[in-house]
């Protein structure tokens, strides 16, 4: 199976990420240590929160423009996304991280039947502005495949 993922973060320590740094591209986050303290480093720093506000900006803004471009590309709600998942029509699908946790359950089905049909999923925090407004549309939104 061949990734092909939206960022790439090479955090570790210095002379590891300057090795892989020249094969992969991406975002260089040196830390001071590797292993399990590199990854806390790597998140108290802030960097993690960004990256997960800046992805979420970016499914909000696709299904945003879509809605009014070709509405009929857009499933918004639970139902509505469950509905498509089931037929295997959503190429990405973007949930709130509150609404995940609140309605566990519920999504799982919904993760398990996009994941199924190789759906991406982003998963927005609700602190952010893409999280408000998600929030304010149902919690989860899809853009569909047809």
């Amino acid at each position: 199976m061949r990734l092909r993922p939206d960022r790439v973060v090479l955090a570790g320590p210095q002379l590891y990420v300057e090795m892989a740094a020249r094969y992969i591209k991406g975002d260089l986050a040196p830390q001071s240590s590797g292993g399990l303290a590199g990854v806390y480093e790597f998140q108290r720093g802030g960097r993690f929160e960004a990256y997960r506000e800046i992805l979420g900006s970016e499914a909000l803004g696709e299904v945003l423009r879509l809605a009014s471009e070709r509405p009929e590309l857009v499933a918004v709600g639970l139902d509505a996304v469950r509905e498509a998942a089931a037929q295997g029509r959503v190429r990405m699908f973007a949930v709130v991280d509150e609404a995940l946790k609140e309605r566990a359950e519920e999504y799982a089905e919904v993760l398990r039947l996009v994941f199924s049909a190789r759906g991406a999923v982003r998963i927005v925090p609700a602190e952010g502005e893409a999280g408000q407004m998600l929030t304010a549309m149902g919690g989860c939104a899809a853009v569909l495949r047809y």
